[in-house]
């Protein structure tokens, strides 16, 4: 998520603009790991925050069902 802030400081931007074919591959490939590994991050932390939410939930329903 970071690097999408700071996307102009990132060489990520030099190589895909570039107008050698292998650079700009590079770069392709550069991007597509960026967003593959923030895509994957969100998705971990979300699966992490509803898996905690929910071992919550059920902690305070136990406790109170006599």
């Amino acid at each position: 998520m970071i690097c999408f802030i700071m996307v102009t400081r990132w060489p990520g931007v030099k190589y895909f603009k570039s107008d050698d074919r292998k650079t700009k591959m590079i770069g392709i490939i550069a991007w597509t790991l960026l967003i593959l590994s923030t895509i994957f991050t969100v998705w971990i932390a979300y699966v992490w925050t509803e898996q905690t939410i929910q071992a919550s939930i059920n902690s305070v329903n136990t406790d109170f069902s006599y």
